[in-house]
């Protein structure tokens, strides 16, 4: 069994939009074509525009293990819709140092989509999306 580091993201590593981290790596940001919305792969609705990317600790990306084995490939956005919220939030085993997370599913399908994450000081708010269960659709395509 190979062993994955993980090192956690405290507020000094916060958030910029997505292209203005310095030193970020153009790799890291998803292809897109004008116009694309990232979708529910389930379902096709609606969660977030590339434009809501965010890079967080210098990557949009990042891969996180739960504390059941399960890994996933998370990426950061500043907004996201169609999304509902499942439980309680909790600091409990938060993947970003002082941040309070909530699972979120999609409003249509109730697919597990990633969770929200509120900072425990000011409020702040991004979404982290797992990004194998979402599709990058055309803006013209059904559910906008």
């Amino acid at each position: 069994m190979e062993l994955i580091s993980i090192a956690l993201l405290d507020e000094a590593q916060w958030p910029a939009r997505l292209g203005e981290t310095p030193g970020q790596e153009e790799a890291d940001a998803p292809a897109t074509r004008p116009g694309a919305r990232w979708r529910c792969a389930s379902c096709a609705q609606v969660i977030a525009s590339p434009e809501d990317g965010l890079a967080i600790g210098g990557h949009h990306e990042h891969a996180f293990c739960n504390p059941h084995g399960y890994l996933y490939r998370v990426g950061c956005f500043g907004e996201a819709r169609g999304l509902a919220p499942v439980g309680e939030e909790t600091l409990a085993w938060s993947w970003f140092a002082g941040f309070a997370w909530t699972i979120m599913v999609c409003g249509v399908c109730d697919t597990h989509l990633g969770w929200r994450y509120r900072a425990s000081s000011g409020g702040r708010v991004f979404f982290g999306l797992i990004l194998d269960r979402l599709a990058l659709g055309e803006a013209s395509d059904a559910l906008d």
